[in-house]
């Protein structure tokens, strides 16, 4: 087992350490749905999944410079902030949500991603 990890590669390492900050993202946003918004839950996590997948390429760009310490916390969650307009304005209105409940779910949603970060790469 050491043999094959001190023989990977960086990228696959890297795309190693992404993929458990997703599975960790993920898990943490179920669990925000689930005390947060339970009424919600089904929809939104189909809402925020959608989020982290539509994302992902420059979530692990921006893990990754993080990782490296050539992003700060303010830095990410700029970055993160700035991609919140994802999170289908239509469908959260379609959830049955009002204006402040969607803003108060998109914060929810960019403090969720970057205290997952944090925890998971730093």
């Amino acid at each position: 087992m050491i043999h094959r990890l001190m023989s990977e590669s960086p990228d696959t390492r890297a795309k190693r350490d992404f993929d458990a900050f997703v599975r960790s993202l993920k898990d943490a946003l179920r669990d925000r749905l689930s005390s947060d918004w339970p009424a919600y839950r089904a929809a939104l996590f189909q809402i925020g999944d959608g989020f982290v997948d539509r994302t992902r390429g420059d979530m692990a760009r921006w893990t990754g410079l993080l990782a490296t310490g050539a992003l700060t916390r303010d830095d990410f969650e700029w970055l993160v902030f700035g991609r919140r307009e994802l999170a289908e304005l239509e469908a959260l209105r379609l959830a049955g949500l009002s204006l402040a409940q969607i803003d108060r779910f998109r914060a929810a949603l960019v403090e969720t991603i970057v205290g997952t970060a944090f925890r998971h790469f730093l």
